[in-house]
């Protein structure tokens, strides 16, 4: 409840300032995450065996079964990427949804807060 009550007196201050990061440092940044994140590989060793086939190459058909999911998981995140930056310009352009922006994360941790504590 105190995170919350921080985020509506600051009333959305921190919403405008925007960090500039080149494009190259977030696809490092995003390729690092990935490399690292032991749940992908949890899912390609729980997941992929069961569509392998035993008389075929192994490698083969483990690469391309993550080629196909790699292909399918950037073509759905560029969909998602290029729907935020529409919504993200569309919401720009009315300062009062900017207001509303900067209240509502406060008035949902205060609720939440306040249901926690019931």
């Amino acid at each position: 409840m105190i995170y919350g009550r921080s985020r509506l007196i600051k009333k959305g201050s921190d919403s405008k300032t925007t960090n500039q990061t080149s494009l190259k440092e977030i696809f490092r940044q995003g390729v690092f995450t990935n490399v690292l994140n032991p749940k992908v590989a949890l899912f390609f060793l729980s997941f992929l065996p069961q569509f392998i086939v035993p008389s075929h190459s192994f490698a083969l058909q483990i690469a391309l079964l993550g080629l196909m999911f790699d292909a399918s998981a950037t073509t759905f995140n560029i969909l998602i990427a290029t729907l935020a930056g529409h919504v993200r310009s569309l919401l720009s352009k009315r300062s009062e949804l900017s207001k509303v922006q900067g209240l509502l994360p406060g008035v949902i941790l205060v609720g939440l807060g306040v249901l926690v504590a019931l």
